[in-house]
């Protein structure tokens, strides 16, 4: 049976409305859900799983962008409030140094929303969260003899120096803090000549060396690595002036577009049971457990940002004169 004209027409509206109504509620569906962008240097796009409890609970979705700290402030003095970022996820406290220093984080206070224990290793002043430490450590051959039992050590007998340079900043600061510019400056020197570093390794050299690393590091790699098998940590200085650490961070951009959601990621994993879950998949230590309770040397982190540039100045020069 043919329809007559003003059935088709009816017929055609009726299309048409299903239509435009069926992207309506697809385009409300699609906009009610709320994101968080992370950039990072440590993590992967694949690492948004680790923030799935998040993202469940608060109905975010948890994007990573991985990249180097560099490029990351790069894009945000370029793009400025349109960089996209909202949090930052750096893996040492070097690179939060550098951020703070371009003025590119947004002021933080939750002295009366978080635990002490994460305020302990946090910064007002500097903008940042501490959610986990990661201590400089010894990884040793337990069949060898084994020189190293302070940091100390690190200037008077040869080790292998597996650092970052990122990471090289906050191990050698409290050596500054401690001692006068003239005994540091040689510290560092001495620190330097023991050094062997990666790229200079052969198998005489690896043979028993004991080795200068990060916790987080040895977790990761002393099931796989040659280098880590059948070695033991030991922990610098835990029973006189305290274990030199990293700590891992969250840090807001100013202006970020989705900061209710970069607040409420940062109070959901400085809970304990949160923070001890995001730890254990970091590999690094929560503040929470019982592993950190080692003696940490007593000059808070920042307190020790002041000597990063000496650190680096004190290298070059001594690196300028073995060049000369």
């Amino acid at each position: 049976m043919k329809l007559s004209m003003s059935g088709r027409v009816l017929g055609l509206m009726l299309i048409a409305f299903v239509l435009i109504t069926s992207c309506r509620i697809e385009t409300a569906k699609s906009s009610s859900k709320k994101q968080l962008i992370i950039y990072s240097d440590y993590l992967t796009e694949k690492d948004s799983t680790l923030f799935s409890a998040f993202s469940r609970k608060m109905n975010v979705a948890v994007l990573i962008v991985p990249m180097e700290s560099s490029t990351i402030i790069g894009t945000i003095l370029r793009e400025k409030a349109n960089s996209g970022i909202d949090l930052i996820m750096v893996k040492s406290l070097y690179d939060v140094y550098k951020l703070e220093k371009r003025d590119v984080l947004h002021p933080i206070n939750y002295t009366t929303k978080l635990n002490s224990e994460i305020l302990d290793i946090s910064s007002k002043q500097y903008h940042f969260v501490g959610y986990g430490i990661d201590p400089y450590v010894f990884a040793i051959d337990p069949r060898r003899q084994n020189l190293l039992r302070t940091y100390s050590d690190l200037t008077r007998y040869s080790f292998i120096n597996t650092l970052e340079k990122n990471e090289i900043a906050p191990m050698l600061s409290p050596v500054l803090r401690k001692k006068k510019r003239a005994q540091a400056n040689n510290w560092i020197k001495q620190f330097m000549s023991k050094s062997i570093l990666i790229d200079e390794l052969n198998d005489s050299l690896t043979d028993g060396q004991p080795v200068l690393t990060t916790y987080s590091n040895f977790q990761v790699r002393s099931k796989s690595d040659s280098l880590f098998i059948g070695r033991t940590i030991i922990y610098p200085n835990k029973r006189s002036t305290g274990i030199f650490y990293n700590i891992r961070t969250f840090c807001v951009v100013e202006q970020a577009q989705n900061y209710t959601e970069a607040d409420a990621f940062i109070k959901f994993y400085s809970e304990l049971k949160h923070n001890k879950s995001l730890n254990q998949a970091m590999n690094t230590m929560s503040v929470y457990s019982d592993e950190a309770q080692f003696r940490r040397h007593s000059f808070s982190s920042e307190n020790l940002f002041a000597y990063y540039g000496m650190v680096e100045r004190v290298m070059k020069k001594v690196r300028k004169g073995e060049n000369d």
